[in-house]
């Protein structure tokens, strides 16, 4: 009786241990095509928030900036071909007295496919 039930416990295990290596692998295959599609792709949405880290880093305080959501009307983004973006919005952030100053920007960037890098070309702030 004993055998029988070793038997099928080890029958039962290899089942198994086959139906999982096949989800394993299923799994990374799939996931390998989903990175290649990912991969060196800019949107409007990224020159927007990579914009943001220029203007930050041109701010007296920049933890106290706050943008507005990408999906706000004053938020403008276009695509003048090339992977170069021309991103117009604004930033409220303290200047160097404490106070919150409302400063538009504009704010060209283009994204190297190659690098998967973005540069800044120009970027203009006003308050």
């Amino acid at each position: 009786m004993r055998d029988i039930s070793k038997a099928k416990n080890k029958k039962i295990r290899n089942i198994v241990l086959t139906a999982l290596g096949f989800v394993v692998f299923m799994f990374i295959a799939t996931n390998i095509d989903k990175k290649k599609e990912v991969v060196n792709k800019a949107s409007s949405e990224d020159a927007y928030y990579i914009s943001q880290q220029f203007v930050e880093d041109r701010l007296k305080a920049p933890a106290s900036a706050e943008f507005p959501r990408f999906s706000n009307s004053k938020v403008s983004v276009s695509c003048t071909g090339n992977d170069k973006y021309i991103v117009r919005a604004y930033v409220d952030a303290q200047n160097s007295f404490g106070a919150l100053i409302r400063t538009y920007y504009e704010c060209e960037v283009r994204y190297n496919k190659s690098s998967d890098k973005w540069r800044l070309i120009d970027l203009k702030m006003n308050e």
